[in-house]
């Protein structure tokens, strides 16, 4: 199996980039990019051993990532930047992979009627995961009572408020109802 790559992944690199990094800086979340970005925040966390941590991992991002969730995290990214119908719609087009196999015929997903795909790999598909965990990052910064939230791909370490109980499973139940909500696996 080969996948080919297409000119418009190249593009949505470009346009990703420019609204993740918009984005970022107007919404403050902290998407962290790198194991050195998340080093240096989980250091600056003042009395480490006195706080009580949240781990969380988002089960398969990439192939779980829909078209539903990216546009909506595309809706929701044009109140912190702009994004033109015609980004929208290279982001949106560079999902549909080209695959040929060892014969040079087209693969196509059997019984999928939607081609829509963010391939762990694929030459976009960081910066598309970024754009959707901005997103998410937003949503649980704003629902849950937390002091703190990093997020790096698909793993977060939050930093709860309190470390009662009622407080953790409060959260947990947000959680559940959340990932009803968006079809994501939050642990």
């Amino acid at each position: 199996m080969q996948r080919l790559q297409r000119p418009d992944e190249r593009l949505c690199v470009f346009e990703c980039l420019e609204i993740n990094s918009d984005i970022r800086s107007k919404t403050q979340v902290n998407q962290l990019r790198s194991t050195n970005a998340v080093l240096e925040w989980f250091n600056a966390l003042p009395k480490k051993e006195m706080l009580p941590f949240l781990v969380f991992d988002i089960v398969d991002f990439y192939p779980s990532i829909s078209e539903q969730l990216l546009s909506k995290s595309l809706e929701w990214g044009k109140s912190y930047t702009r994004i033109s119908n015609t980004e929208r719609d290279t982001i949106l087009h560079a999902r549909r992979p080209l695959l040929y196999d060892d014969k040079g015929a087209p693969w196509v997903k059997r019984n999928v009627s939607n081609q829509f795909d963010v391939t762990m790999g694929a030459f976009d598909g960081a910066e598309v995961c970024e754009l959707v965990g901005l997103f998410l990052l937003s949503d649980l910064t704003k629902k849950l009572d937390l002091k703190s939230i990093g997020l790096y791909r698909d793993d977060g370490l939050a930093v709860k408020k309190s470390s009662s109980g009622s407080n953790t499973d409060s959260i947990r139940r947000r959680r559940r109802r959340k990932k009803k909500n968006l079809g994501k696996d939050f642990p």
